[in-house]
């Protein structure tokens, strides 16, 4: 096969809880590759956007390739567009082959016919070019109208600290954990809105939206839609238990808490880690002195799968002017 191995090794920073991302476990990291073909198919969508790629190998005969790269709002953020990869196109690519040894890759680099270096992969960094080209897709109008909208915590956060994991598991959560397996328990791949608290861990804008007694928390992944009750607390028992949970939220100054309780989903995270419908979840956003910035910390409490509270720490969200929540419509 026509792979060229390459020493580099490519800083990834994704959520260590990330739910679709997950998919990235199945992929060498850290022996990034290159391979050159035609482009023979191209399936634009979320989760992940497909590429099939007919290359030569080293024996002379030809191979189908399987690529896949971040899903359509990511490499869209990019600055990359339908457009810009054609059936026909001869490309070069490089990310990471699939460990099992099959003619898969996920890609995070493409060289296209006219020269130009895409990015498929939100850390990804150029590899053949060293254009400094202005990748923004928001306009000044749009950023301006964002601006004068803008109040407090309601607007639209992008990721740029991903938090840190901290968990201990119990032996049971453990053994539950180990037995999980991807192809076969991944919901995600099955295109399965997820749950709290993993919906919350993926590299897509949120935005918080001002209802009076209610806040809305939407998450783009998923096209989720969070409500989040600002009144006077409720008997939670009472409400019905669902994949998001029911959420209550109080402010301390610039800190608004949420706990999140009543929820129905089997996973903690996107690596099969179990919880029960006795977890607990209290998320800190905390709003910096000048708004620009969105502290997030996490505490999820579950005695039958921790032996002490999981700490989910240092993540911060950074606000960009003029970003929009997109639809995100997975489909398989």
């Amino acid at each position: 096969m026509r792979l060229i191995a390459v020493s580099l090794a490519l800083v990834c920073c994704p959520l260590v809880t990330s739910a679709h991302h997950a998919s990235n476990v199945g992929y060498d990291w850290d022996n990034i590759t290159e391979l050159e073909g035609e482009i023979t198919a191209v399936i634009w969508r979320n989760p992940h956007v497909r590429i099939d790629l007919s290359s030569v190998g080293e024996d002379g005969e030809r191979e189908l390739w399987e690529l896949e790269s971040a899903g359509i709002n990511i490499v869209q953020r990019l600055g990359v567009g339908s457009d810009d990869i054609n059936v026909g196109d001869r490309v070069r690519v490089a990310g990471a082959p699939n460990r099992r040894g099959e003619t898969k890759m996920f890609i995070a680099n493409a060289l296209l016919p006219d020269g130009r270096e895409v990015l498929l992969r939100a850390s990804a960094e150029r590899r053949w070019t060293s254009s400094s080209a202005d990748l923004s897709v928001i306009s000044a109008e749009q950023a301006a109208e964002a601006e004068r909208l803008a109040t407090g915590i309601f607007r639209v956060w992008s990721w740029s600290i991903t938090p840190q994991t901290t968990v201990s598991l119990t032996e049971e959560a453990q053994l539950a954990r180990d037995s999980w397996d991807q192809e076969r328990d991944d919901t995600a791949l099955r295109c399965i809105q997820q749950g709290m608290p993993g919906v919350m861990f993926s590299p897509f804008p949120i935005e918080f939206i001002d209802r009076g007694d209610e806040i809305v928390l939407r998450v783009e992944e998923w096209d989720a839609v969070r409500p989040i009750n600002m009144s006077e607390r409720e008997n939670s028992v009472a409400q019905p238990s669902t994949p998001l949970g029911y959420s209550v939220g109080r402010w301390e100054g610039r800190t608004l808490v949420v706990e999140t309780t009543r929820v129905d989903w089997p996973h903690f995270d996107s690596i099969g880690t179990p919880q029960t419908d006795a977890v607990e979840i209290m998320e800190r956003f905390t709003l910096s002195a000048d708004e620009q910035t969105l502290g997030y910390d996490v505490t999820v409490t579950d005695p039958t799968i921790f032996t002490a509270p999981a700490e989910i720490s240092g993540g911060q969200y950074v606000w960009v002017p003029g970003e929009a929540i997109k639809p995100y419509n997975c489909a398989l």
